[in-house]
């Protein structure tokens, strides 16, 4: 999506993978394909078009041509990621959004 809306398509793929991981300060485990570094690998066709032609996944081909070749399976997550907000749940009416809008507004969340 960032590539279509114009951001280069090195900019776009550092937003998805280093930077994402330093945000998130896990960059010591993923973000870049160095020694040490958990990674998966997309092989593309070309930077622009995005065309994902192979997923490898743990170092095996996990997808080609547009088909997985495993079975789906919920993701291993790493410690570091779980756990990272300690809050009792959130009820109705404890968040108020507004919006100088006279329509009705799309609000998107993330549930856990």
């Amino acid at each position: 999506m960032a590539i279509a809306a114009g951001v280069a398509p090195i900019t776009a793929i550092q937003m998805a993978t280093i930077n994402c991981a330093q945000m998130y300060r896990i960059d010591h485990l993923v973000g870049s394909l160095s020694p040490g570094r958990a990674a998966d690998v997309l092989v593309i066709d070309h930077p622009k078009s995005f065309n994902v032609e192979v997923v490898v996944a743990k170092g095996q081909v996990a997808a080609k041509a547009h088909r997985s070749l495993r079975p789906p399976r919920a993701p291993v997550r790493h410690p570091a990621l779980l756990e990272t907000m300690r809050r009792a749940p959130v009820r109705a009416g404890e968040i108020e959004l507004r919006t100088t809008l006279s329509s009705p507004v799309r609000v998107l969340a993330i549930e856990m």
